[in-house]
Protein backbone atom coordinates (compact mmCIF):
# COMPACT_ATOMS: atom_id res chain seq x y z
CA UNK A 1 0.00 0.00 0.00
CA UNK A 2 2.92 2.64 0.67
CA UNK A 3 4.67 1.78 -2.60
CA UNK A 4 1.05 2.11 -4.41
CA UNK A 5 1.33 5.67 -2.81
CA UNK A 6 4.72 6.72 -2.87
CA UNK A 7 4.09 5.78 -7.21
CA UNK A 8 0.88 7.82 -6.91
CA UNK A 9 3.14 10.93 -5.69
CA UNK A 10 5.75 10.31 -8.12
CA UNK A 11 3.67 10.04 -11.07
CA UNK A 12 1.53 13.35 -9.74
CA UNK A 13 4.70 15.28 -9.19
CA UNK A 14 6.04 14.29 -12.61
CA UNK A 15 2.44 15.33 -14.09
CA UNK A 16 2.73 18.80 -12.38
CA UNK A 17 6.25 19.46 -13.36
CA UNK A 18 5.69 18.38 -17.32
CA UNK A 19 2.70 20.79 -17.26
CA UNK A 20 4.57 23.79 -15.67
CA UNK A 21 7.26 23.40 -18.60
CA UNK A 22 4.37 23.25 -21.37
CA UNK A 23 2.70 26.10 -19.83
CA UNK A 24 6.29 28.35 -19.72
CA UNK A 25 6.97 27.44 -23.11
CA UNK A 26 3.71 28.61 -24.42
CA UNK A 27 3.35 31.94 -22.57
CA UNK A 28 7.21 32.69 -21.86
CA UNK A 29 7.93 35.95 -23.87
CA UNK A 30 10.67 35.11 -27.24
CA UNK A 31 14.42 36.30 -26.95
CA UNK A 32 13.29 38.54 -30.18
CA UNK A 33 9.82 39.69 -29.76
CA UNK A 34 7.80 41.52 -32.23
CA UNK A 35 8.17 44.91 -31.02
CA UNK A 36 11.32 45.14 -30.12
CA UNK A 37 11.71 48.49 -29.90
CA UNK A 38 13.17 48.27 -26.14
CA UNK A 39 15.45 45.33 -26.53
CA UNK A 40 18.86 44.93 -25.11
CA UNK A 41 20.92 41.82 -24.57
CA UNK A 42 24.05 40.92 -24.48
CA UNK A 43 26.89 40.00 -22.36
CA UNK A 44 28.97 41.89 -20.00
CA UNK A 45 31.86 40.00 -22.32
CA UNK A 46 31.35 41.83 -25.45
CA UNK A 47 31.81 45.28 -27.49
CA UNK A 48 28.91 46.40 -26.02
CA UNK A 49 28.50 46.84 -21.83
CA UNK A 50 26.06 44.28 -20.63
CA UNK A 51 22.39 44.00 -20.46
CA UNK A 52 22.34 45.41 -16.91
CA UNK A 53 24.60 48.34 -17.05
CA UNK A 54 21.69 50.73 -18.22
CA UNK A 55 17.90 50.09 -17.98
CA UNK A 56 16.02 51.24 -21.55
CA UNK A 57 12.41 50.24 -20.85
CA UNK A 58 9.94 52.73 -21.97
CA UNK A 59 12.55 55.04 -23.43
CA UNK A 60 10.87 57.67 -26.15
CA UNK A 61 13.98 59.23 -27.00
CA UNK A 62 17.95 58.37 -25.92
CA UNK A 63 16.92 55.62 -23.37
CA UNK A 64 20.38 54.98 -21.76
CA UNK A 65 20.99 58.57 -20.84
CA UNK A 66 17.57 59.71 -20.04
CA UNK A 67 17.78 63.17 -21.53
CA UNK A 68 14.59 65.33 -21.93
CA UNK A 69 12.96 64.63 -25.10
CA UNK A 70 12.46 67.95 -26.85
CA UNK A 71 10.83 68.72 -30.10
CA UNK A 72 12.67 69.24 -33.22
CA UNK A 73 11.05 69.88 -36.72
CA UNK A 74 7.55 69.37 -35.13
CA UNK A 75 8.46 66.13 -33.96
CA UNK A 76 9.69 63.88 -30.86
CA UNK A 77 13.26 62.83 -30.79
CA UNK A 78 16.32 62.36 -28.84
CA UNK A 79 18.15 65.94 -27.62
CA UNK A 80 21.00 64.88 -29.57
CA UNK A 81 19.13 63.60 -32.48
CA UNK A 82 18.63 66.98 -35.08
CA UNK A 83 18.20 67.27 -38.73
CA UNK A 84 21.65 68.79 -39.82
CA UNK A 85 20.07 70.29 -43.19
CA UNK A 86 16.15 70.37 -44.07
CA UNK A 87 16.71 71.17 -48.12
CA UNK A 88 17.04 67.68 -49.79
CA UNK A 89 20.74 66.28 -50.29
CA UNK A 90 22.41 63.87 -53.01
CA UNK A 91 24.45 62.25 -50.19
CA UNK A 92 27.43 63.86 -48.04
CA UNK A 93 30.72 62.40 -46.04
CA UNK A 94 32.75 63.65 -42.89
CA UNK A 95 35.45 66.01 -43.24
CA UNK A 96 37.99 66.31 -40.91
CA UNK A 97 40.46 69.52 -40.74
CA UNK A 98 43.95 68.47 -39.08
CA UNK A 99 45.20 72.10 -39.59
CA UNK A 100 42.62 73.67 -37.31
CA UNK A 101 41.34 70.63 -35.58
CA UNK A 102 37.55 71.43 -36.46
CA UNK A 103 35.09 68.69 -38.56
CA UNK A 104 32.75 69.23 -40.98
CA UNK A 105 29.99 67.84 -42.65
CA UNK A 106 30.53 67.92 -46.65
CA UNK A 107 27.31 67.62 -48.63
CA UNK A 108 25.86 68.23 -51.87
CA UNK A 109 22.69 69.90 -52.40
CA UNK A 110 20.43 68.12 -54.54
CA UNK A 111 18.31 71.01 -56.12
CA UNK A 112 21.57 73.12 -57.57
CA UNK A 113 24.28 70.32 -57.13
CA UNK A 114 26.07 72.95 -55.05
CA UNK A 115 28.27 71.88 -52.70
CA UNK A 116 28.43 72.65 -48.61
CA UNK A 117 30.48 72.11 -44.83
CA UNK A 118 28.59 72.22 -42.08
CA UNK A 119 29.15 71.54 -38.45
CA UNK A 120 27.67 68.26 -37.30
CA UNK A 121 26.96 69.20 -33.91
CA UNK A 122 25.37 72.52 -34.19
CA UNK A 123 21.74 73.22 -34.55
CA UNK A 124 22.37 77.06 -35.76
CA UNK A 125 22.37 75.09 -39.47
CA UNK A 126 25.29 77.83 -40.48
CA UNK A 127 26.98 76.23 -43.57
CA UNK A 128 29.67 77.10 -46.01
CA UNK A 129 29.18 76.88 -49.75
CA UNK A 130 32.66 75.63 -51.39
CA UNK A 131 31.14 74.93 -54.71
CA UNK A 132 28.66 76.89 -56.42
CA UNK A 133 29.14 75.26 -59.74
CA UNK A 134 25.28 74.38 -60.45
CA UNK A 135 24.58 70.79 -61.59
CA UNK A 136 21.46 70.16 -61.92
CA UNK A 137 19.37 67.15 -61.61
CA UNK A 138 21.87 65.12 -59.06
CA UNK A 139 20.64 61.76 -57.70
CA UNK A 140 23.72 60.06 -56.90
CA UNK A 141 26.99 61.07 -55.13
CA UNK A 142 29.78 58.54 -53.65
CA UNK A 143 32.45 59.73 -51.67
CA UNK A 144 35.79 58.50 -50.34
CA UNK A 145 35.91 58.11 -46.75
CA UNK A 146 37.60 61.46 -46.01
CA UNK A 147 35.23 63.29 -47.78
CA UNK A 148 38.16 64.71 -50.04
CA UNK A 149 37.10 63.04 -53.71
CA UNK A 150 33.53 62.77 -54.80
CA UNK A 151 31.65 61.11 -57.75
CA UNK A 152 28.82 62.88 -58.96
CA UNK A 153 25.82 61.40 -60.99
CA UNK A 154 23.45 63.43 -62.79
CA UNK A 155 20.82 63.52 -65.68
CA UNK A 156 21.74 65.99 -67.93
CA UNK A 157 19.25 68.58 -69.56
CA UNK A 158 18.86 69.52 -72.88
CA UNK A 159 17.85 67.75 -75.98
CA UNK A 160 18.11 64.40 -74.61
CA UNK A 161 17.24 64.22 -70.78
CA UNK A 162 17.89 60.58 -70.67
CA UNK A 163 21.61 60.99 -70.02
CA UNK A 164 23.17 59.87 -66.99
CA UNK A 165 26.76 61.88 -66.71
CA UNK A 166 28.87 61.15 -64.05
CA UNK A 167 31.70 64.23 -62.99
CA UNK A 168 34.53 62.97 -60.72
CA UNK A 169 36.28 66.23 -59.09
CA UNK A 170 38.58 66.25 -55.85
CA UNK A 171 38.99 69.47 -53.12
CA UNK A 172 42.27 71.20 -53.22
CA UNK A 173 43.05 74.14 -51.28
CA UNK A 174 39.55 75.31 -51.45
CA UNK A 175 39.26 74.24 -54.58
CA UNK A 176 36.61 71.86 -57.04
CA UNK A 177 38.61 70.34 -59.93
CA UNK A 178 37.38 67.17 -62.21
CA UNK A 179 36.74 65.93 -65.26
CA UNK A 180 33.84 63.93 -66.79
CA UNK A 181 33.82 60.11 -66.97
CA UNK A 182 31.64 57.71 -69.83
CA UNK A 183 27.72 58.63 -70.39
CA UNK A 184 25.64 56.27 -68.92
CA UNK A 185 27.69 54.44 -66.56
CA UNK A 186 25.42 51.68 -64.47
CA UNK A 187 27.34 51.93 -61.31
CA UNK A 188 30.35 53.97 -60.10
CA UNK A 189 32.07 53.66 -57.16
CA UNK A 190 35.23 55.69 -54.80
CA UNK A 191 38.47 53.56 -53.79
CA UNK A 192 38.86 53.45 -49.62
CA UNK A 193 41.86 56.03 -50.89
CA UNK A 194 39.69 58.00 -53.05
CA UNK A 195 42.63 58.32 -55.69
CA UNK A 196 40.46 55.64 -58.08
CA UNK A 197 37.02 55.18 -59.60
CA UNK A 198 35.42 51.62 -60.18
CA UNK A 199 32.58 51.39 -62.91
CA UNK A 200 30.61 49.00 -64.60
CA UNK A 201 29.77 49.36 -67.93
CA UNK A 202 29.66 45.94 -69.82
CA UNK A 203 32.28 44.67 -67.96
CA UNK A 204 34.42 46.39 -64.74
CA UNK A 205 37.20 48.99 -65.27
CA UNK A 206 39.16 51.36 -63.17
CA UNK A 207 40.67 54.94 -63.70
CA UNK A 208 42.39 57.20 -61.70
CA UNK A 209 40.46 60.60 -60.83
CA UNK A 210 41.10 62.20 -63.66
CA UNK A 211 39.35 58.91 -66.04
CA UNK A 212 42.69 58.17 -67.12
CA UNK A 213 44.87 55.32 -66.37
CA UNK A 214 42.28 52.71 -67.56
CA UNK A 215 42.40 49.21 -66.45
CA UNK A 216 40.18 46.05 -67.19
CA UNK A 217 38.90 44.16 -64.19
CA UNK A 218 36.68 42.17 -66.01
CA UNK A 219 34.90 42.42 -69.21
CA UNK A 220 32.35 40.19 -68.48
CA UNK A 221 28.77 42.93 -68.07
CA UNK A 222 28.17 42.79 -64.42
CA UNK A 223 25.67 45.78 -65.32
CA UNK A 224 22.67 44.86 -63.08
CA UNK A 225 24.70 44.54 -59.63
CA UNK A 226 25.33 47.40 -57.30
CA UNK A 227 28.77 47.59 -55.79
CA UNK A 228 30.65 48.44 -53.30
CA UNK A 229 34.58 49.22 -52.61
CA UNK A 230 35.78 47.91 -49.03
CA UNK A 231 39.00 48.87 -46.76
CA UNK A 232 40.28 45.32 -47.41
CA UNK A 233 40.58 46.06 -50.76
CA UNK A 234 38.17 43.72 -51.96
CA UNK A 235 35.05 45.22 -54.55
CA UNK A 236 31.93 43.40 -53.94
CA UNK A 237 28.92 42.72 -56.43
CA UNK A 238 25.51 41.55 -55.43
CA UNK A 239 22.67 41.49 -57.81
CA UNK A 240 20.07 44.19 -57.95
CA UNK A 241 17.69 42.72 -55.41
CA UNK A 242 14.33 41.22 -55.76
CA UNK A 243 11.95 39.30 -53.12
CA UNK A 244 11.03 37.83 -56.23
CA UNK A 245 14.00 36.61 -57.48
CA UNK A 246 17.18 34.60 -56.44
CA UNK A 247 20.52 36.97 -55.69
CA UNK A 248 24.09 35.93 -55.38
CA UNK A 249 27.14 37.91 -54.02
CA UNK A 250 30.95 37.88 -55.59
CA UNK A 251 33.88 39.40 -53.89
CA UNK A 252 36.25 40.87 -57.14
CA UNK A 253 40.17 41.11 -56.53
CA UNK A 254 40.64 45.04 -58.26
CA UNK A 255 44.13 44.05 -58.56
CA UNK A 256 43.96 40.70 -60.52
CA UNK A 257 40.06 40.67 -61.48
CA UNK A 258 39.79 36.86 -59.79
CA UNK A 259 36.15 36.15 -58.56
CA UNK A 260 35.12 34.50 -55.20
CA UNK A 261 31.44 33.84 -54.89
CA UNK A 262 30.33 34.55 -51.51
CA UNK A 263 26.48 34.19 -51.32
CA UNK A 264 23.84 32.76 -54.11
CA UNK A 265 20.06 31.51 -54.03
CA UNK A 266 18.91 34.25 -52.24
CA UNK A 267 16.10 36.02 -52.51
CA UNK A 268 15.97 39.70 -52.11
CA UNK A 269 19.56 39.52 -51.41
CA UNK A 270 20.77 43.14 -49.93
CA UNK A 271 24.37 43.04 -48.57
CA UNK A 272 27.05 45.36 -47.09
CA UNK A 273 30.48 44.13 -45.78
CA UNK A 274 32.34 44.42 -43.02
CA UNK A 275 35.50 46.88 -43.44
CA UNK A 276 37.96 44.29 -42.77
CA UNK A 277 36.25 41.69 -45.68
CA UNK A 278 35.70 39.08 -42.92
CA UNK A 279 31.90 39.61 -42.18
CA UNK A 280 28.27 40.66 -44.84
CA UNK A 281 25.60 41.45 -43.17
CA UNK A 282 22.78 40.35 -45.84
CA UNK A 283 19.07 40.41 -46.41
CA UNK A 284 17.01 37.37 -47.54
CA UNK A 285 13.04 37.50 -48.24
CA UNK A 286 10.71 35.48 -46.75
CA UNK A 287 6.77 34.79 -46.69
CA UNK A 288 6.46 37.00 -43.12
CA UNK A 289 8.76 39.92 -45.01
CA UNK A 290 12.45 39.60 -44.52
CA UNK A 291 15.49 38.54 -42.32
CA UNK A 292 18.62 39.82 -41.51
CA UNK A 293 21.87 37.49 -41.50
CA UNK A 294 25.45 37.58 -40.56
CA UNK A 295 27.97 35.53 -43.39
CA UNK A 296 31.01 34.67 -41.83
CA UNK A 297 33.57 34.96 -45.30
CA UNK A 298 35.87 32.73 -43.50
CA UNK A 299 33.66 29.51 -42.10
CA UNK A 300 30.90 29.82 -44.59
CA UNK A 301 28.30 30.46 -42.67
CA UNK A 302 25.03 32.17 -41.75
CA UNK A 303 23.87 33.20 -38.50
CA UNK A 304 20.32 34.86 -38.50
CA UNK A 305 20.94 38.02 -36.66
CA UNK A 306 17.42 37.99 -35.03
CA UNK A 307 16.41 41.77 -35.86
CA UNK A 308 13.72 43.44 -37.88
CA UNK A 309 17.13 45.29 -40.21
CA UNK A 310 17.16 46.38 -43.49
CA UNK A 311 20.74 46.29 -44.76
CA UNK A 312 20.55 49.52 -46.73
CA UNK A 313 20.25 51.19 -42.98
CA UNK A 314 23.32 50.17 -41.12
CA UNK A 315 26.78 50.67 -41.38
CA UNK A 316 29.95 48.71 -39.65
CA UNK A 317 32.23 50.39 -37.40
CA UNK A 318 36.37 51.27 -39.00
CA UNK A 319 37.61 51.22 -34.89
CA UNK A 320 35.52 47.88 -34.03
CA UNK A 321 35.17 45.32 -36.63
CA UNK A 322 32.23 43.36 -35.69
CA UNK A 323 30.17 46.66 -34.77
CA UNK A 324 27.68 47.79 -36.77
CA UNK A 325 24.88 50.63 -36.25
CA UNK A 326 21.44 50.88 -37.99
CA UNK A 327 17.93 52.00 -38.37
CA UNK A 328 15.62 49.75 -37.02
CA UNK A 329 12.02 49.04 -38.47
CA UNK A 330 9.34 49.20 -35.57
CA UNK A 331 7.51 47.04 -37.87
CA UNK A 332 7.45 44.79 -41.02
CA UNK A 333 3.83 44.79 -42.63
CA UNK A 334 3.40 42.01 -45.17
CA UNK A 335 5.29 42.44 -48.92
CA UNK A 336 7.30 42.09 -51.18
CA UNK A 337 10.65 43.33 -49.77
CA UNK A 338 12.68 45.42 -50.58
CA UNK A 339 10.64 45.83 -53.57
CA UNK A 340 7.51 47.66 -51.86
CA UNK A 341 10.01 49.82 -49.88
CA UNK A 342 12.39 51.00 -53.00
CA UNK A 343 9.17 51.57 -55.06
CA UNK A 344 8.12 54.01 -52.23
CA UNK A 345 4.77 52.24 -50.94
CA UNK A 346 5.56 52.11 -47.56
CA UNK A 347 8.08 54.18 -45.54
CA UNK A 348 9.59 52.86 -42.60
CA UNK A 349 9.50 54.22 -38.56
CA UNK A 350 13.20 53.57 -37.31
CA UNK A 351 14.85 53.64 -34.04
CA UNK A 352 18.85 53.77 -33.89
CA UNK A 353 20.85 51.25 -32.81
CA UNK A 354 24.25 49.18 -32.74
CA UNK A 355 25.19 45.58 -32.62
CA UNK A 356 27.99 43.62 -32.14
CA UNK A 357 27.33 40.96 -34.68
CA UNK A 358 30.49 38.60 -32.10
CA UNK A 359 28.13 38.35 -29.15
CA UNK A 360 24.71 39.85 -30.13
CA UNK A 361 24.90 41.98 -27.59
CA UNK A 362 22.92 45.48 -28.87
CA UNK A 363 21.94 48.72 -27.77
CA UNK A 364 19.43 51.37 -28.52
CA UNK A 365 20.38 54.81 -29.13
CA UNK A 366 17.10 56.37 -30.30
CA UNK A 367 13.73 55.07 -30.07
CA UNK A 368 11.49 55.06 -32.81
CA UNK A 369 10.90 58.35 -34.74
CA UNK A 370 9.48 58.89 -38.00
CA UNK A 371 12.33 58.83 -40.27
CA UNK A 372 13.03 56.43 -42.93
CA UNK A 373 17.09 55.90 -42.80
CA UNK A 374 19.18 55.26 -46.01
CA UNK A 375 23.18 56.57 -46.63
CA UNK A 376 23.98 56.01 -42.84
CA UNK A 377 27.76 56.78 -42.28
CA UNK A 378 30.13 57.70 -39.33
CA UNK A 379 32.40 60.40 -38.70
CA UNK A 380 36.39 59.13 -38.69
CA UNK A 381 36.22 59.07 -34.97
CA UNK A 382 32.30 57.88 -34.75
CA UNK A 383 31.48 60.40 -32.62
CA UNK A 384 28.33 60.93 -34.98
CA UNK A 385 26.01 58.69 -37.01
CA UNK A 386 24.85 61.06 -39.91
CA UNK A 387 21.94 59.94 -42.22
CA UNK A 388 19.91 60.78 -45.27
CA UNK A 389 15.74 60.42 -44.26
CA UNK A 390 14.36 58.70 -47.27
CA UNK A 391 10.83 60.82 -46.97
CA UNK A 392 12.13 64.08 -48.01
CA UNK A 393 16.25 63.48 -48.66
CA UNK A 394 17.04 65.51 -45.34
CA UNK A 395 20.38 65.00 -43.68
CA UNK A 396 19.98 64.35 -39.84
CA UNK A 397 23.25 63.54 -37.21
CA UNK A 398 23.19 61.76 -34.12
CA UNK A 399 25.41 62.49 -31.51
CA UNK A 400 26.96 58.98 -30.02
CA UNK A 401 29.97 60.08 -28.22
CA UNK A 402 28.37 59.92 -24.98
CA UNK A 403 27.40 56.24 -25.44
CA UNK A 404 30.47 54.99 -25.72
Amino acid sequence: MQDKTKRIITISVLVAMILSMVVYFIFRKPSVPEDISNIRTGSSGGVLPGSGDVDISGAEGLGSTGEEVVEIAGEKFGAKLFQLVPNAVAGAAFVENAITASSSVRYVERSTGHIYEIDPSSEEKERKRISNTTILKVFETSWDPNGKSIVMRYIEDGENPSVIRTFSASFIDGKVEGTFLPQDLDRVVLSPQGDKIFYLQNGGFIVDLENKNKKTIFPTPFNNFNIEWTRSNVLTLTSKPSGLFNGLMYFVNPTTGSFKKILDGVNGLVTKTSLDGKKVLYNESSVRGFVAKIYDVETKSSQPLGLSILVDKCVWSSKITEVVYCGMLSQMPVGTYPDIWYQGKIAFNDSIWVIDTGTGATLQLVGETDLDIINPFLSANENYFIFTDKNDNSLWTLDISEFF
